[in-house]
C-alpha cells in the first residue's frame, strides 16, 4: 500500500468516525426525547443549593433546564463516560466530570449538571484526604427539585440533603464550590 493510499484510508476513518459520533448523538437525543420538567434562573439555582448548605455556586447561564430524575438515571445508564479507562493526570476525576457535563449539554441540551470543584474526599478506611472533582446534578423527583452528587467515573450517586454527609462507597465528600 502506498503512502497516498494509507492517507486516503486515514481520512476516510476520520470522516466515518466523526459521522458515527454525530449520528449516535442524534439517535440518543431522539430516543430519550428529553422533556424539561422545570426551568430555573441562576439565582433560583443558587438559592436552592444554599438551602442545602452549598453556598459557593457560580452560574454561567441565565436559565437552567431540569429533567426528571428517572429520565436522568436512564441517561446515566446509557452514557459512556464511565466506560473510559482511568489514566492518572490524563483522564482522571476532572476529565470524567467535564466529559459527563459536556455530553449532557451537547446531546440533550441539559445544562443543569454542575462541576463540583475543590472537593475534599476522605477515604474512610485509610483516613486519608484527597482532592477530587465530581458532578452535581439538579433534577426533579415527584416534581420536587433535588440535587444529586454524581461520580461520572463509576455512575454512583447520592441525593444531597442539608446536614447529611455525602458518602459514596468508602468516600466521604466535603464540597468546595460548584460551577454551573
Amino acid at each position: 500500500m502506498t503512502k497516498k493510499e494509507k492517507q486516503k484510508i486515514i481520512t476516510l476513518y476520520k470522516r466515518l468516525g466523526a459521522m458515527l459520533i454525530q449520528r449516535g448523538q442524534t439517535f440518543l437525543s431522539k430516543a430519550f426525547r428529553v422533556r424539561f420538567t422545570r426551568i430555573i434562573t441562576g439565582n433560583e439555582l443558587k438559592n436552592f443549593l444554599g438551602s442545602l448548605g452549598l453556598d459557593k455556586v457560580y452560574c454561567s447561564d441565565g436559565k437552567y433546564y431540569i429533567v426528571d430524575w428517572e429520565v436522568m438515571k436512564n441517561i446515566i445508564k446509557y452514557d459512556w463516560t464511565d466506560k473510559k479507562k482511568y489514566l492518572v493526570d490524563r483522564r482522571d476525576c476532572d476529565d470524567f466530570a467535564n466529559a459527563f457535563k459536556s455530553n449532557l449539554s451537547a446531546i440533550y441540551g441539559i445544562n443543569s449538571v454542575g462541576l463540583a470543584r475543590n472537593v475534599k474526599v476522605r477515604i474512610i478506611p485509610r483516613k486519608k484526604d484527597v482532592w477530587h472533582r465530581c458532578n452535581l446534578i439538579l433534577a426533579t423527583k415527584n416534581n420536587v427539585l433535588k440535587a444529586f452528587a454524581f461520580e461520572a467515573q463509576n455512575d454512583k450517586f447520592q441525593e444531597v440533603k442539608k446536614g447529611v454527609p455525602v458518602i459514596m462507597g468508602n468516600w466521604k465528600y466535603r464540597f468546595g464550590f460548584f460551577d454551573f
